[in-house]
């Protein structure tokens, strides 16, 4: 069974931006937003930042002491993406090592990225699962009681599958539900053309707890037939939806372009509020400075009140391609000392 963010008792994992090819004025103002953010979901559930070791001076430095590091090597600073998928299992948690190809090519230097999950499990003794498939942790979600979300367009795509016939679709498909084993499986065929990832599931869809599936607004429309697959028992909520918007021209002035990397600011920024980080005890949404901020806030806190619900920044999230569920990933406890 695919493990739901709010099952994993570990700390939230993050990875220190550094890449000045990506990130604007030399990835210090995402630095700033990431740190604060993870101050922020400290004060509910403990938190971990992986630095790359070229990184640990500059880092060390500038992070608050609270916050625990360890040393990672990886390229960019994605970790659900790059990082396991996590399973539950009688025999424990397992560590899913899927394949991973910078979002179809967004980058061409991938190497430490493509190994990350073999060192995050070799480090804390995590059983690891290899597979040839491509699976971002972007492109899947679950509430834990045998519902999975999943993106076809950006699954397809990853795995060269656009224009490829229905059999080897259905080939794939029928490959990762086996994988990951649930009731039901419904796969999104939503996409937003400012979504670099081809589009991911969490910025469309994603379980708030397993009753509550909190989706994109324009999802009631664009995936009505895949929503009327859900069981009963399960309920909607529709935040406000999700924007695309084009940057000032200058934003990205102080980004180094480089040969291969794409460019920033050559597509337009993709605002979602169903990127929000969910922990044991709370939800983490994400703010852009639009008029509908708020109203996401209200209506995740009507839905569960229970939990607290904390607003976080992510303009400078979105401005390197995502978002705060992108930039984090749970981890089960940690049984070795980092």
């Amino acid at each position: 069974m695919l493990c739901p963010d709010w099952s994993l008792p570990g700390p939230l994992l993050a990875l220190w931006p550094f890449r000045i090819d990506v990130w604007r004025e030399q990835a210090r103002p995402i630095q700033r937003q990431l740190t604060d953010f993870l101050v922020e979901v400290q004060a509910h559930h403990p938190v971990l930042m992986g630095v790359h070791p070229r990184e640990l001076s500059r880092a060390s430095r500038f992070l608050p002491t609270t916050i625990q590091t360890i040393p990672l090597r990886y390229n960019d600073a994605w970790p659900r993406d790059i990082g396991p998928v996590w399973t539950q299992t009688p025999s424990g948690i397992q560590a899913h090592d899927f394949q991973f190809s910078a979002w179809n090519g967004l980058y061409p230097n991938m190497a430490a990225d493509q190994t990350f999950v073999r060192e995050l499990s070799a480090r804390f003794g995590w059983r690891r699962i290899a597979h040839q498939t491509i699976l971002e942790g972007g492109a899947v979600n679950s509430n834990g009681a045998g519902v999975v979300c999943w993106s076809r367009s950006s699954i397809e795509r990853n795995n060269g599958l656009n224009g490829a016939s229905s059999v080897a679709r259905s080939r794939i498909q029928q490959a990762l539900e086996k994988t990951i084993n649930a009731t039901h499986h419904l796969w999104f065929n939503s996409t937003y053309a400012a979504d670099e990832t081809g589009g991911h599931v969490d910025n469309m869809a994603q379980f708030l707890t397993p009753e509550w599936l909190a989706i994109d607004t324009n999802v009631r429309q664009s995936d009505a037939a895949i929503l009327a697959q859900l069981p009963t028992s399960i309920k909607i909520l529709e935040l406000p939806p999700t924007c695309s918007f084009q940057p000032s021209p200058g934003l990205f002035s102080s980004v180094q372009r480089r040969a291969g990397v794409m460019r920033r600011g050559s597509k337009p920024l993709l605002s979602s509020y169903v990127n929000f980080v969910r922990t044991p005890t709370a939800v983490f949404v994400p703010q852009f400075g639009r008029a509908d901020d708020a109203e996401a806030v209200r209506l995740i806190r009507s839905a569960v009140p229970h939990l607290a619900v904390v607003p976080v920044a992510a303009d400078e999230m979105i401005a390197g391609g995502g978002g705060p569920h992108c930039m984090t990933l749970p981890l089960p406890l940690l049984h070795r000392p980092a």
